[in-house]
């Protein structure tokens, strides 16, 4: 039997601290794999998710902007 790999693609934002916790929430139910990166020279935070190519796109689509309404960024 042979095997297929699965397409992936990352999301991938640059955030302040405060916005986080939102914005981490909606990749984790979303994406396979969620990772964190701080930037100290600019103090930001590199939040990535790596999903399936196309999956779960109205749910991300949703959780960003949900995110992003209660965070203002």
């Amino acid at each position: 039997m042979k095997s297929h790999p699965t397409p992936l693609e990352t999301v991938s934002l640059d955030l302040p601290q405060s916005a986080l916790p939102l914005y981490e929430a909606a990749l984790r139910a979303t994406c396979r794999s969620v990772g964190l990166f701080h930037d100290e020279r600019t103090d930001l935070w590199r939040l990535e998710g790596v999903k399936e190519t196309g999956a779960h796109e109205p749910a991300l689509a949703a959780g960003l902007a949900l995110a992003a309404a209660l965070t203002g960024h």
